[in-house]
């Protein structure tokens, strides 16, 4: 059976950054991006302008626990929120501007990087 709970894992090196990893999760399942999209169309259509990226993967993760009896927990990453945030918000013209951000700075990302080299 095909549905949005049967994910892949994808390997990475740990030198990759957060999103990349994201990426590379987001490409291996793409189910998880179509149901974010729902979740969060659906809120913005009935009037809600500014709301989480987070409340919408606890709400995966709900529909997961709700469905099945298997205890291993819902397998997405905390640290790909906001990507996915940024990648809806790029790719559905409505939600731009529905989540806050922060702002990446490269020269953190790149001390983050050195700290793993």
């Amino acid at each position: 059976m095909d549905t949005l709970f049967e994910m892949f894992d994808v390997a990475m090196p740990p030198e990759a950054t957060n999103e990349e990893k994201a990426l590379a999760f987001h490409a291996a399942n793409p189910k998880v991006y179509e149901e974010l999209r729902r979740l969060a169309l659906t809120l913005y259509y009935r009037g809600h302008k500014h709301f989480g990226a987070k409340l919408l993967t606890e709400q995966l993760r709900w529909m997961w626990m709700e469905r099945t009896s298997d205890m291993s927990g819902y397998k997405i990453n905390n640290n790909f929120v906001a990507t996915y945030a940024r990648l809806l918000m790029k790719q559905e013209p409505e939600l731009q501007g529905v989540f806050n951000l922060r702002q990446v700075h490269e020269s953190k990302a790149f001390l983050v990087r050195k700290k793993a080299g």
